[in-house]
């Protein structure tokens, strides 16, 4: 299954990276430095992409330079032509200038990657650092190319999928056993009624209002009955990573399982479902429990914040760190994984759209009573 993250898609440049076979070096590194990618009037921000990533050869986790024969590893995204699936290039390790849209700039390590078609593309970082945290709270404006650092071509498939907020907004009505009430308004030690084991106790609950939205961050409304027969009962605004529960045959024949869970962001090609552009300044709440939860909001079930191993990137330093008070075995190396496990199947990327676009075309309903 290929691996999906987000990343910033730089432009083309007149030479390839790599362009010499039979080894895992990128000759033609070093004549990225000193470009500049970006500006005030094209900042970055408005080039992120979701990019996916197929190993077929060589080693595992590992998009391979050294190409040879027979089938390539591939780089998949849709930069405005259609989905595209193109054969890896290379890539380098470099010290870059970081330029944010509020002014601020930071030095950091960045790994550029290129296609057979000389595509260019900025990619996360592999695990969390001060690059996954700059590039999933501010909007960054441009990029300039500083020193090369490593000009070992390949790239490792794993990395961090860019922002992962998993929340809602402010104004979203959660069932409690004391009727719906507004989701800002539930603190820890709260109740909320989830759909496998009835009342559940809030371990944390916080928020974070976003100032400065690059498009990631803007908020996905899935307008009233856009799932299913009242489903939700009003409209429902969620981050584009969190996930609502899908239910179906179809999700049956292409999962084994009929429910299953899909970020909001993947649901985009179906009626009712759309960036919420009028949103200007969104306040993201996140409810967190002792175990990954569904809950009923605007009456559809979602998620909780869910705290795999990159789900705590999406809620602030301070936030992060009353969270890991609260649940100190989340510090461990791996632990993440352990403490909790999805509540059910979660679907990502190219899959996720596929299931919307099944539904799509056989006009079914995402959440089916039967």
């Amino acid at each position: 299954m290929p691996t999906t993250w987000d990343a910033i898609y730089l432009g083309t440049v007149g030479f390839d990276i790599d362009p010499t076979e039979g080894n895992q070096t990128s000759e033609n590194a070093a004549l990225l430095v000193g470009q500049t990618f970006g500006s005030v009037s094209d900042p970055l921000l408005r080039n992120i992409v979701s990019v996916g990533t197929e190993d077929n050869r060589g080693f595992a986790g590992v998009l391979d330079t050294n190409r040879g024969t027979g089938n390539s590893d591939k780089l998949l995204y849709d930069i405005g032509n259609g989905p595209q699936a193109v054969t890896f290039e290379g890539g380098a390790v470099y010290q870059a200038t970081i330029n944010f849209t509020d002014g601020t700039s930071t030095s950091s390590i960045v790994v550029l990657v290129q296609d057979e078609s000389g595509n260019l593309f900025f990619t996360p970082a592999r695990t969390e650092g001060p690059l996954s945290q700059a590039y999933s709270q501010k909007p960054i404006q441009s990029l300039t190319v500083d020193s090369l650092v490593q000009d070992f071509g390949n790239l490792s498939t794993d990395r961090s999928a860019g922002n992962f907020v998993t929340c809602f907004l402010a104004g979203t009505m959660i069932a409690t056993p004391d009727g719906p009430r507004p989701v800002e308004e539930i603190v820890a030690g709260d109740l909320v009624n989830t759909q496998d084991n009835g009342p559940q106790v809030v371990r944390w609950s916080g928020s974070r209002r976003i100032e400065r939205m690059a498009d990631n961050l803007k908020p996905v409304r899935i307008h009233a009955g856009a799932l299913g027969v009242g489903l939700p009962a009003r409209d429902l605004l969620v981050s584009q990573q969190h996930r609502v529960l899908v239910r179906s045959k179809i999700a049956r024949r292409m999962f084994g399982a009929d429910e299953v869970l899909v970020a909001a962001k993947h649901l985009l090609a179906l009626p009712g479902v759309e960036i919420a552009e009028d949103v200007a300044h969104p306040v993201y709440c996140h409810l967190l429990f002792d175990d990954h939860q569904l809950v009923l909001s605007n009456g559809a079930v979602t998620e909780s914040l869910f705290t795999g191993p990159e789900a705590l990137k999406g809620v602030s330093e301070a936030a992060r760190r009353e969270i890991l008070t609260i649940f100190p075995q989340l510090a461990k190396t791996g632990a993440a994984v352990e403490a909790q496990r999805p509540a059910r199947p979660l679907i990502t990327g190219r899959l996720g759209r596929k299931l919307a676009e099944r539904h799509l075309s056989n006009d079914r309903p995402l959440v089916s009573i039967n």
